[in-house]
């Protein structure tokens, strides 16, 4: 994530780092999101492999994030009366449109009603991301592609496009995303390692 290369720059994230590593240790579980990180970068694995692992990662940290700030869901206060309230008057539209539905089928159509409140995964990246202060180049074309990428690597095990180079800019939409989601967590402000998804090239820059 930073430039090892640069002993100011270890120096730097060390200092910063090391004493929000042992704050959010537990919470983040940043043992098992260092060794996932690791697992994105292994060069020898597949890019599929690796693409696959910083997806999981990715989710892994957006989702610690947004249950401890309460983001994730749509409206407050969706539990407890106001819930049951909408499962009792979609029941009756089900009922009203499908007579014939069973029983079970029903019911599993109703036990999904928690998921009318959760946030849509983009606009749940681009709250994340905006919350954090992640620079994002060209975000509005960035994270859609992040979002295409990482359904394509979760459900499908592939990425959208089939084209090498394609595919490689996918990975780093998403590594790019990652180092600064887990630098800005540690708490580091210095400069880090960055790819330019047009050119491929690694970049040292400055966190925001």
């Amino acid at each position: 994530m930073i430039d090892t290369r640069n002993p100011d720059d270890i120096a730097v994230f060390i200092q910063k780092a090391y004493p929000a590593y042992l704050e959010l240790r537990k919470f983040y579980n940043l043992d098992v999101a260092i060794d996932l990180c690791l697992d994105a970068k292994q060069e020898t694995a597949y890019l599929e492999t690796r693409g696959l692992a910083a997806v999981v990662l990715l989710d892994f940290l957006q989702q610690r994030y947004v249950s401890q700030y309460g983001f994730d869901q749509i409206m407050g206060g969706f539990g407890g009366q106001k819930s049951k309230e909408v499962r009792d008057h979609l029941r009756e539209l089900i009922l009203l449109s499908f007579p014939n539905i069973q029983d079970n089928s029903l019911k599993e159509m109703l036990d999904k009603i928690p998921e009318l409140n959760r946030r849509s995964y983009l606009n749940l990246l681009k709250l994340w991301t905006c919350h954090l202060g992640l620079k994002i180049p060209q975000q509005e074309l960035e994270l859609p592609r992040v979002r295409d990428t990482r359904h394509a690597l979760a459900h499908r095990g592939e990425f959208t496009s089939a084209d090498h180079q394609e595919k490689i800019r996918e990975y780093y939409r998403v590594i790019n995303i990652i180092h600064q989601a887990f630098l800005k967590l540690l708490n580091y402000d210095g400069y880090f390692i960055h790819v330019d998804t047009d050119t491929l090239s690694f970049e040292r820059q400055r966190l925001a």
